[in-house]
């Protein structure tokens, strides 16, 4: 089966980056004491995870979400720094696992990448992603448990790449994403209207008709 949202109008909870009220410094044992341990940012992930703000990971404010996205399940965009690619996520439904290609000027870029495990949902929910020499970014969690909760809009990942690519034509295609039910769900982004057939994605097809 394949998962489309049933509704019109998207409900959206935006992701923010912020330290962790709650977080205990390592080197104080002060309660939200984040600036403590400013000095281990490079050193220890667990604190870049707590205190991203502190730390200075977090990412740019994400693309613009449209206000149609059609039938897709799941709209993706990135913001391309010139060293990074930041990947933000709207998912209608549930995402369990993911996989998508990343197009510079019209070319699959068949890099290798490494993800930053500090911030992202995927990385907050225990998606592990990985990224090969052929350029397809994978997000798996080989326990099955792993959940990028619905209506969430924000980073999904942070991407490095062997070999940076400066360019303004930076897009996502070949998306795949499933549910935890290991359902198929449409996946649109704005490299549809670059690279495919724009009558085939679902940023551009009808809802379904209602049930009776």
């Amino acid at each position: 089966a394949t998962l489309a949202p049933e509704t019109e109008a998207l409900e959206v909870t935006l992701l923010t980056c912020e330290d962790d009220p709650g977080y205990v410094s390592l080197l104080t044992g002060a309660p939200g004491a984040c600036s403590a341990d400013k000095g281990l940012c490079d050193i220890l992930l667990q604190v870049r995870q707590a205190c991203p703000e502190t730390c200075e990971v977090c990412p740019p404010q994400p693309p613009s979400l449209p206000s149609d996205i059609g039938t897709c399940g799941v709209y993706l965009d990135l913001i391309n720094d010139g060293s990074s690619y930041f990947v933000y996520m709207y998912n209608a439904v549930d995402v369990a696992g993911f996989q998508f290609g990343i197009f510079v000027d019209g070319v699959m870029q068949e890099v290798a990448f490494t993800a930053d495990e500090a911030i992202g949902s995927a990385a907050a929910s225990g998606l592990a992603v990985s990224g090969g020499t052929f350029g397809t970014v994978i997000g798996i969690d080989v326990t099955g448990e792993a959940t990028i909760p619905a209506t969430s809009y924000g980073l999904l990942t942070k991407l490095s790449p062997s070999v940076s690519a400066v360019s303004s034509n930076t897009c996502l295609s070949d998306l795949i994403f499933s549910t935890p039910q290991a359902e198929k769900i449409m996946a649109g982004s704005p490299c549809d209207t670059a690279l495919e057939d724009t009558a085939t994605s679902c940023l551009a097809l009808p809802p379904a008709p209602s049930a009776p």
